[in-house]
């Protein structure tokens, strides 16, 4: 699976980029990339869509849709990476209030179903009336590939309760020091 991250400009929008893409290729996972704007201390959608698919051809996606020249780079993974104090285990905050377990596991399950099997990780959450996080362990066989894939999704993605949106926050699981 590769990463690639598609600039909106004029005339482009999710739905036309989803198009396009599944004209020449397998799309696994489409969606905005979102960023953290300090001076409103919330996540922000963004002018840039990430697309997860199975096939490298980006070249003959542009010969077809010349409007994407210049426009798709693959993801840079280098500032992906955990820190020391980290591991590549998921802590996953913002969860919207009044979710209660079940719900919070089907919809994980169903999220990275795509990249991996429910049976290749565990979502551990505290024993709290209000869950306002969670961790994800994921099994030992699990490549550091698929984790960041996992991270990815998970950042970027709004979880609804009720008609109210949050998107999530996902980071390296930080160790005990």
């Amino acid at each position: 699976m590769l990463v690639y991250i598609v600039k909106l400009v004029e005339g482009l929008s999710l739905s036309k980029v989803k198009r396009d893409f599944e004209t020449l290729m397998e799309i696994i996972y489409i969606s905005p990339l979102y960023f953290y704007n300090k001076d409103k201390r919330k996540k922000l959608r963004g002018e840039k869509l990430f697309v997860i698919c199975k096939d490298n051809k980006i070249s003959e996606l542009e010969s077809k849709f010349p409007e994407y020249k210049n426009l798709i780079e693959k993801f840079n993974w280098d500032k992906f990476k955990p820190f020391k104090n980290e591991t590549y285990n998921l802590h996953v905050t913002n969860i919207p209030l009044g979710l209660n377990e079940k719900l919070i596991n089907d919809e994980i399950k169903y999220l990275l179903l795509p990249i991996l099997g429910a049976e290749c990780y565990n979502i551990i959450l505290p024993n709290k009336e209000q869950i306002k996080y969670f961790d994800i362990v994921f099994n030992d066989n699990v490549n550091e590939y698929a984790r960041c894939l996992c991270r990815l999704i998970l950042n970027n993605y709004q979880m609804a309760n009720a008609n109210k949106y949050r998107i999530l926050n996902c980071n390296w699981f930080k160790t005990k020091q």
